[in-house]
């Protein structure tokens, strides 16, 4: 059962980087944790808790928060409002969240769930809507997807990878259709850590479903190696469907400092889970950190001189953003992400099935 209550607090987390998968420098929670039953997915921390009961903290008066937390700490874009679950259906805190963000022209993305609903969007805002399709129940999703197409976002799917619900094939198939169908722009994935709670509440599931493959899957099998080639299959599905294969952030053609460690962040990040080279890895994501919080934009230090003199920067990663900077792409970034999208059906020595 949830329960929700009236709060005078506000969740905000800042970031110096950004971090996978949704690249926001603040993020904004108008709801406590857990919010959601029997399983509550944590979209920042990517994790997931089994929860038979929750009270749910509800921001009252959010303009009035968000001006006092502007006033002592200036909000700095990109800006996501994280407002999945069944509470943004009712209290619609995300809805004025986003309005207020808007009206400060911050660039604004706003996370919602399966259970939620659409905010009203602004024409010409430079905001994104990500819709998380947890819990993954196709009929829902749809009117959903058709409602954000409709109201004229810029959209695009999450995909928390949890197994059993979240890593069939055909399901996932649906949804990238479903998707490229209703006008969205992208459909990225990230695996989601199960603690036990939530192992055992999906277990139950199963129990009643009498699978007891699965059941034996979700104990005794690799769940992060069946993550990865998920993540690989999604990518795989968006790149044949002509979408984005990561959430989109407001701008994020431009050439800005933040970007370019988006950039980093994801290459770095898939190096790292494909155990192809963890130590380039590494490198880029201190990079990316490093990027981020230059005091001048790539963009002058460029103009001027070369990134080069940045002395922190390892060759590989100054010539990749100089190229970018140069062209808006960069081989060595679309080559990593080319080694990444992989169908499950298709590699060899990836988990097959239907699951």
């Amino acid at each position: 059962m949830i329960t929700y209550r009236k709060s005078r607090k506000l969740n905000l987390h800042r970031t110096v980087a950004p971090e996978i998968p949704f690249g926001a420098r603040t993020v904004v929670a108008p709801y406590s944790s857990p919010r959601a039953a029997p399983v509550f997915v944590d979209h920042l921390q990517l994790e997931a808790t089994g929860v038979p009961d929750a009270l749910v903290d509800v921001a009252d008066d959010i303009v009035d928060l968000l001006e006092r937390e502007d006033l002592h700490n200036t909000l700095t874009g990109p800006v996501m409002v994280e407002a999945t679950g069944l509470a943004e259906s009712v209290f619609r805190r995300g809805q004025v969240a986003s309005e207020f963000l808007h009206a400060r022209a911050l660039d604004t993305s706003v996370l919602i769930s399966t259970e939620g609903r659409v905010p009203a969007g602004h024409e010409g805002a430079r905001q994104v809507l990500t819709i998380s399709t947890w819990p993954l129940d196709l009929d829902a999703l749809r009117p959903l997807f058709r409602n954000a197409h409709e109201s004229e976002w810029h959209w695009g799917a999450f995909v928390p990878v949890i197994f059993p619900q979240t890593t069939s094939m055909p399901n996932l198939e649906e949804l990238a259709d479903l998707v490229a169908d209703n006008g969205g722009s992208f459909l990225a994935a990230v695996s989601i850590d199960l603690d036990p709670t939530a192992k055992s509440s999906i277990a139950g599931e199963l129990f009643a479903d009498e699978d007891e493959e699965s059941y034996d899957v979700l104990f005794h099998s690799d769940l992060d190696l069946i993550g990865v080639a998920t993540e690989r299959h999604i990518a795989a599905l968006a790149m044949e469907r002509q979408l984005g294969e990561f959430v989109q952030l407001p701008g994020d053609g431009e050439k800005s400092n933040w970007n370019a460690a988006v950039l980093l962040t994801h290459a770095g990040s898939r190096l790292i889970r494909m155990k192809s080279d963890a130590e380039l890895g590494w490198m880029l994501l201190r990079s990316a950190k490093t990027v981020a919080q230059l005091s001048k934009p790539l963009t002058v230090i460029a103009a001027a001189a070369s990134l080069s003199i940045i002395e922190s920067l390892e060759e590989i990663v100054v010539d990749a953003l100089t190229e970018w900077l140069d062209c808006g792409r960069a081989a060595f970034f679309e080559d990593v992400h080319q080694n990444w999208r992989l169908r499950r059906d298709y590699g060899a020595g990836q988990p097959s099935g239907d699951y």
